[in-house]
């Protein structure tokens, strides 16, 4: 008799459930958009200011490497494009990945002539302004990375 009485107490539990006897989430209390004035933000919570700054076009397209050519700048270029390009970029440079694939427009191809005829300036400004970049890695890629990381793709010749 017990276990009859367990029986129908968990089947008629969801019933009640329908008759107003247990809350139900429109009943609740809830606070509804523009239903309540919000607090006023205190004078200079956020920054507008500051930051890292975007690389310039005008100044990067004829900036020099401050990265001293040699096998420790490549190893080191090697090491940060696997951070930060080899998922797109493959690991060839010859962007034929899935996730490269999958963007559009496609990821450049490192391996290519046009690219390596480019200065490492103009390498550095397309590796944070390029197309597909904006504004991410400008805020991701730390500047002594980006030029390591210029050194190791002018290995990725055809």
């Amino acid at each position: 008799m017990r276990r009859l009485t367990a029986v129908v107490a968990v089947l008629c539990v969801p019933l009640l459930g329908g008759c107003g006897v247990f809350p139900r989430m429109f009943s609740q209390p809830s606070v509804k958009p523009y239903e309540r004035q919000m607090p006023v933000m205190p004078a200079h919570l956020v920054s507008v200011s500051g930051g890292a700054p975007v690389v310039s076009e005008a100044v990067s397209r004829t900036q020099r490497n401050p990265v001293k050519a040699g096998p420790s700048a490549v190893n080191a270029g090697r090491a940060y494009y696997g951070y930060y390009c080899r998922h797109c970029h493959g690991d060839k440079g010859d962007a034929r990945t899935p996730i490269g694939d999958s963007y559009n427009p496609k990821p450049t191809d490192l391996t290519s002539a046009q690219l390596h005829s480019l200065t490492d300036g103009e390498l550095a400004r397309r590796m944070v302004l390029g197309p597909g970049h904006e504004p991410v890695l400008a805020s991701t890629v730390p500047v002594n990375r980006r030029w390591a990381i210029v050194r190791f793709v002018r290995t990725l010749r055809q």
